[in-house]
């Protein structure tokens, strides 16, 4: 049986609020953690679907975030799970780039027992498309070639997490959400991410430098010209 699809046909990414944006190539959706039942298999939640779910269920600027490439150069969401202690563990969500990484870790926070890698792809038909990376994808110690099977631990880990509701609050869960500039910026960035949210974005990256220069973003369903800087918003930058 086939969890349901929720449209997300109204969301946009700031500053595009006629752009469509597309989720592993499809029009935009998460799944509707209600119509699973325990006929439901892996097979109905892709990794792109799940992984959107769980960012939207917690907050939708988490989502916003994970898909707005050309503002967000990396981003990381965390769930810990009775944190320091010999029965706890992790669940990442992250992206650096067009690369998405995730999975679970053990009870250290620091060695992955689960690690997927995709790769967004930026131009040409398959644009938008998410692809198994085999050579960045881990169970346990042992390598995960296979593309197929990426894609099946995938789904796997999906179903899991959109099952487990792990946008939820608990006792002894801690979510964390980190947004980066570059990897030079990455210190500084996690602090204004933490006081500032999502509003402190990295100006040289995000705005276009001359006019009717095109974003390198492959969410959007049809490209679009990257951010131009507004008087309000230069005005905004320099007061901060």
């Amino acid at each position: 049986m086939d969890s349901q699809l929720i449209p997300l046909s109204d969301f946009r990414l700031p500053d595009h609020p006629n752009a469509t944006l597309t989720l592993n190539g499809s029009p935009l959706s998460i799944t509707d953690p209600s119509s699973l039942t325990p006929e439901t298999t892996s097979e109905s939640i892709t990794p792109a679907i799940g992984l959107a779910t769980v960012l939207y269920k917690w907050h939708p600027n988490a989502l916003a975030a994970f898909l707005d490439l050309d503002a967000w150069f990396s981003l990381t969401w965390t769930l810990s799970i009775a944190e320091g202690t010999p029965e706890g563990s992790k669940i990442e969500i992250g992206r650096i780039g067009n690369q998405i990484t995730f999975g679970s870790l053990d009870s250290s926070g620091d060695n992955w027992t689960l690690m997927l890698t995709y790769n967004i792809v930026l131009e040409g038909e398959e644009r938008g498309k998410w692809t198994p990376n085999p050579k960045e994808s881990m169970l346990g110690e042992k390598d995960v070639t296979d593309p197929d099977e990426i894609e099946k631990l995938g789904r796997e880990f999906a179903e899991k997490i959109v099952r487990e509701k792990r946008w939820e609050t608990g006792k002894k869960m801690k979510h964390r959400f980190f947004v980066d500039m570059s990897m030079e910026d990455r210190g500084q960035a996690i602090k204004l991410s933490e006081k500032g949210g999502l509003i402190r974005w990295d100006v040289e990256k995000t705005y276009a430098k001359e006019e009717g220069e095109m974003g390198v973003n492959p969410n959007f369903e049809t490209p679009q010209v990257k951010r131009k800087m507004t008087q309000t918003t230069e005005s905004s930058e320099k007061s901060r």
